[in-house]
């Protein structure tokens, strides 16, 4: 099939310049959008409760329980040397 891999146009990491226009775009309202989420969470909204505390203690770590067979694949690459 043809088209399948390859570099795709608008893929991968922004460029710095990108990333920078757009920080400058919100710099300037950052100050009323954090006084907004704060203002949220002190009316009892969770999710701006949950963003400030993200932002201001970081977020917590989280534990994940795997269950399941473990096997392990042995490589043994000193028979073929010789």
């Amino acid at each position: 099939m043809a088209g399948k891999g390859g570099r795709t146009p608008g893929a991968g990491r922004k460029k710095v310049y990108e990333l920078q226009a757009a920080k400058d775009v919100f710099t300037p309202h950052a100050d009323k959008a954090v006084k907004c989420l704060v203002d949220a969470a002190e009316k009892g909204n969770i999710k701006a409760a949950e963003i400030v505390a993200a932002y201001a203690f970081g977020k917590p770590n989280v534990t994940v329980e795997v269950t399941g067979k473990l096997e392990m694949l042995v490589i043994d690459d000193d028979k073929d040397q010789g």
